[in-house]
């Protein structure tokens, strides 16, 4: 959307209970704040259709342009508002640029404030000001599901792992029983002063190996439901992707379609695609000059939270 002197700004700060609408008129130095029930998309849209109906009869329909931070309602909002012909931004909240010298207030009223504020600027051409999240069609934002839900189930599994070892450290056992001859091996152990486990203890190991033998079977599930997917769609770009990158060495199944599903689903310049790759992993360096000295420091920024760990993952085992 090219900045028009007569566009109508809004941006709204989501919570669970209510919606701020903080607004601003073309020509106008003040905002407004509007309050309305969270979800309540009907009142929003008709509080759109009231700022156009202030402005004079004379003059054309002012275009409308929204932004909202990234975070827990995802992208439908941006869908519905776009579909109903409003520009709609989705702003990364960690790219805002803030004041650092002092403590600052933060209340919802200043952070719709301070969101119009970052529009205003970003359509006006300060693209430093904040960086907008590329919205994913609702396709690809379901593609992404497998591989999250199988990340979230290798951390429940690891969870479990290591309270099922907590437990018996606390016995002076350094092993766990296989999973394979569990009763047998859990038979056996014996404390480190020689007893049998204790009746309550071995009770909540079996109860908590029982939950690790489920998050097992989801984990297998959810690999032949990737590998099912991946088959289906063979001629899908994606998914050549994904055949392409499981042929390198050290990249996984699942480490392949992390890196094409949440990296490379979007175009990048080809002078790009590298330091991209490393700045997930935070390998890549940022150039620092202080006084006559340059130097080059690690950059901690990450634009993906999620790759990153399977970026360091995947570079430490080619590595070992």
């Amino acid at each position: 959307m090219s900045f028009q002197s007569n566009t109508i700004l809004v941006a709204l700060e989501l919570s669970n209970s209510v919606w701020l609408v903080s607004t601003r008129l073309a020509g106008a130095q003040k905002s407004r704040m509007h309050r309305i029930s969270a979800g309540d998309t009907t009142a929003l849209l008709a509080l759109f259709d009231r700022l156009r109906a202030s402005q004079r009869p004379s003059e054309d329909p002012a275009p409308i342009a929204c932004c909202f931070e990234a975070g827990r309602d995802g992208f439908w909002i941006q869908r519905l508002l776009t579909g109903h012909g409003i520009a709609t931004y989705v702003v990364e909240p960690t790219s805002i640029l803030v004041n650092r010298r002092a403590k600052r207030a933060k209340t919802d009223r200043l952070d719709a404030e301070g969101l119009l504020r970052v529009l205003a600027a970003y359509l006006a051409g300060d693209s430093q000001i904040c960086s907008m999240v590329q919205v994913p069609t609702p396709e690809e934002e379901d593609s992404k599901r497998i591989h999250r839900e199988r990340e979230h189930l290798v951390q429940d599994r690891t969870r479990l792992e290591n309270r099922i070892l907590a437990l018996l450290a606390t016995q002076g056992i350094r092993s766990r029983p296989s999973l394979r001859n569990w009763e047998r091996d859990l038979a056996a152990l014996r404390t480190g002063d020689g007893r049998k486990l204790p009746p309550h203890l071995a009770a909540e190991i079996n109860r908590l190996r029982r939950r690790l033998g489920l998050v097992l079977d989801l984990i297998r599930e959810l690999d032949a439901e990737r590998d099912e997917v991946l088959a289906a769609a063979s001629e899908d770009p994606v998914a050549s992707k994904i055949t392409a990158l499981r042929s390198i060495y050290g990249v996984g199944d699942n480490f392949a379609a992390v890196l094409a599903r949440e990296v490379f689903y979007r175009p990048l310049r080809k002078s790009e695609a590298a330091r991209e790759l490393c700045r997930l992993g935070t390998y890549a360096t940022s150039e620092w000059r202080h006084g006559s000295r340059p130097a080059h420091r690690p950059c901690r920024q990450c634009t993906c939270a999620k790759v990153a760990g399977s970026v360091s993952m995947a570079m430490a085992s080619v590595s070992a």
